[in-house]
This record gives C-alpha cells, sequence and structure tokens, in this order.
C-alpha cells in the first residue's frame, strides 16, 4: 500500500470516526429537548394547579398570556397539529371536547 492509499484510508477513518460524533451530538440534542419539554410540561401542570386559585391574583397581562397560549393550544389541537392532547394539558386550558370539537370551556 503507497502512502496516499494509507493516508487515504486514514482521512476515511477519521470521516467515519466524525460522522459517529455528530450522529452522538445529534441524539443528545435531541435528548437535551425532550428533557427541556418535560420540564417545561412539569412547570405547566404546577401552574395549572396554581391557576384555579391564583386567577384572580394574576394581573391583566398574565391573564392576557394565559388567553393567547389557550388560543394557540385550541388553534393546534383544532388544526390537527396535536394529535393525542395531554389531559393535564387540556385542563390546564380549560379545553373541553363537544361532539369531537375541541372548545374552550365556558366555566
Amino acid at each position: 500500500m503507497s502512502d496516499i492509499e494509507a493516508q487515504l484510508a486514514n482521512i476515511q477513518q477519521s470521516i467515519q470516526v466524525l460522522q459517529q460524533m455528530i450522529e452522538n451530538i445529534n441524539c443528545r440534542t435531541i435528548d437535551i429537548g425532550k428533557e427541556q419539554n418535560k420540564v417545561k410540561y412539569m412547570l405547566d401542570l404546577k401552574k395549572s394547579k396554581q391557576l384555579s386559585s391564583s386567577m384572580k391574583e394574576m394581573t391583566e397581562d398574565d391573564i392576557k398570556q394565559y388567553k393567547v397560549k389557550q388560543r394557540m393550544y385550541l388553534g393546534k389541537l383544532q388544526d390537527s397539529s396535536i394529535k393525542l392532547p395531554k389531559p393535564q394539558t387540556l385542563e390546564y386550558y380549560k379545553i373541553v371536547i363537544e361532539d369531537s370539537v375541541y372548545k374552550i370551556s365556558e366555566d
């Protein structure tokens, strides 16, 4: 094997190692994203438990922000962006299903 062939083999091996490193980084990035979503979900759950008692204590801006997020979530449900909503999230945003249609509850 000539020097060029040996160098080519080394380069190919290095490329394989780099590709594996990139794949591992992508997997970690996905795992980090999943963990971030879990944390956000847990925070939303905590807020939902506090929401009923603290709705009266919310500022107008907090209420506006909640209602915007509520409508955004409802829109995602209606256009099927979210296929299987979690019951806790539906409860948090006070969304109910009536005749297979998602709606914001009246209470």
